[in-house]
């Protein structure tokens, strides 16, 4: 009897990563300088960049800051297109006005996920968000668990802080800083393989912004830096490891993405 439940349990949980065709995610790893890749070599990242391909050339918005840049990645516009200027927003305000990137996953009949850890990003829900979540230290255990239960095809967004307040406090780059990034890399492990296993997935890990020393958002040519890692089984991206990438770009991106939908 223990084996048949077994048995049914792991066909279960094969049968979920068949089951959500089409699946995208995309990780938004906050303040990631790109030159932490390379000093960190990144166990978990390291193989979706060996999966699929990367850019760690990328360019923030002007000025590079978090929501700023953030909003520029969900509606596709600059902040001078969008007119949204302000890296500060407090709950009860109005939000994001207009098409998003969770619309256009939404018309491509995937449920939408949105899962961030700083409170002023939530100007950024709106109606096509099946289910936003505020998860400060928490946003990949939730993403994870949403990963492993969901068996409808999905889109998530996830934002992930910690770097942007080791950077600050110690050093963009310092052995504080790397020591985090690790911590990151490694708590993304199963996520990462479960994207990589399922028969039809997309994985895009980006950042918004990284510094210099204890400082960003400023004309530093450092804190506008950005990597961008991309991972498909459906869609070839092989273009973005030599074209200049910009973090507006980010919407394009999960268009092309959403094209598996048509196949």
């Amino acid at each position: 009897m223990k084996k048949f439940f077994y048995f049914i349990f792991t066909l279960l949980s094969v049968t979920n990563l068949f089951a959500a065709d089409c699946s995208i995610i995309v990780i938004s790893i906050d303040a990631l300088h790109p030159d932490a890749i390379n000093i960190v070599k990144p166990e978990n990242i390291g193989k979706v960049m060996s999966a699929g391909v990367y850019n760690l050339n990328g360019k923030s918005v002007n000025p590079p800051k978090t929501l700023i840049s953030h909003t520029a990645m969900v509606t596709g516009k600059t902040p001078e297109e969008s007119g949204y200027i302000s890296n500060s927003w407090e709950k009860g305000k109005p939000t994001v006005f207009g098409e998003t990137i969770f619309h256009d996953a939404k018309r491509a009949g995937l449920k939408t996920y949105f899962i961030y850890s700083k409170n002023k990003l939530g100007f950024l829900e709106n109606s096509a968000i099946d289910k936003t979540i505020y998860g400060k230290d928490d946003s990949i255990l939730i993403a994870e668990k949403i990963v492993k239960e969901e068996t409808e095809p999905y889109f998530i967004f996830l934002h992930i802080s910690g770097l942007d307040e080791v950077g600050p406090k110690y050093g963009w780059l310092s052995k504080e800083y790397l020591e985090e990034f690790q911590l990151i890399d490694s708590d993304l492990q199963n996520i990462l393989e479960h994207f990589i296993a399922m028969k039809s997935s997309t994985i895009i890990i980006t950042s918004d912004h990284a510094g210099h020393d204890k400082e960003h958002g400023t004309n530093h040519p450092d804190d506008y830096k950005l990597p961008l890692i991309i991972f498909s089984k459906d869609i070839k991206f092989d273009d973005i490891s030599s074209s200049s990438y910009y973090s507006f770009q980010l919407r394009s991106l999960i268009n092309r993405a959403l094209k598996c939908r048509q196949n």
